[in-house]
Formats: structure tokens, sequence, C-alpha cells
């Protein structure tokens, strides 16, 4: 694929169908050795097509029967459809949540990223993530 780095990669969104199901045969593997899994360390786990496919959410489902370890990087307010299940991975011991907050200067914050919320939205989101789960980290 021939993507620019900006607005591309912010504005053609691909998906991937049946990730869980291949998550579950991996993690199934006789000799799969656990280490954590990262999400959303390359791309944000949480594009708009995410609301129809929610193929994070049916991932963390996975992780969750399974009670692997996973790390979650976010930037926007999609991440608040999972936190049912971040907090019973949490229950498990097994889970990081680290959140971007680009800005705190609401103007600024709609230039760099018009999709965003308020900066004072994400922060009430960072604090409910943080009561909520074992590890937040603000980048």
């Amino acid at each position: 694929m021939e993507l620019s780095p900006g607005f591309d990669v912010e504005t053609k969104l691909f998906a991937k169908a049946g990730v869980a199901d291949h998550l579950d045969r991996e993690l199934a593997r006789p000799k799969y050795q656990v280490a954590p899994i990262e999400l959303g360390t390359n791309s944000d786990r949480y594009p708009a097509i995410q609301r129809c496919y929610k193929t994070t959410r049916q991932i963390l489902e996975s992780i969750l029967d399974t009670i692997h370890p996973v790390i979650l990087v976010a930037k926007v307010a999609l991440i608040e459809g999972d936190i049912d299940q971040l907090s019973l991975l949490t229950d498990q011991g097994s889970t990081l949540v680290g959140i971007f907050l680009p800005n705190f200067e609401r103007t600024l914050s709609i230039c760099m990223e018009s999709y965003a919320r308020a900066p004072k939205r994400h922060l009430a989101l960072i604090q409910r993530l943080s009561d909520m789960v074992s590890f937040c980290r603000i980048g």
C-alpha cells in the first residue's frame, strides 16, 4: 500500500475480518509462549471504522478468555466502549492502558485532530480509566 504517513493514514481505513479467530488459534498453539500483546503501538486501535467492525473489542474478549496480558494504547473516545472488558482484564491483573492526549488547548487540538474529543472530556476519560484499570499512562 502506498499511503502517506499523515493524511492517508487518518482517512484511508482498512479492516481485517477474523482477527480474533486467528488470535484464538495462535494462543491455543501448544508451543505459544505468553508475552504481552500490544495493541495500538503503531497506529490507534480505535479508528472510526471500529464502530462497525469492533475488532479491538473482539481481540479483548479473546484475551480475556485466555487470561493473557495486554497493553492498549489509544487516543480517542471509542475506548470507552471497551471499559467493561478492560475492567475485567484488570481484575485478572493483566492490563496496561496508555492514553495519548495531544494538547490541552481546544482550538489547537481541533486543528491537530479534528475527530478528537475536547481536552476536558479526554481528561475525564483518563480519570475514569485510571480508576478502573491497573495502569493508565498519559502520553
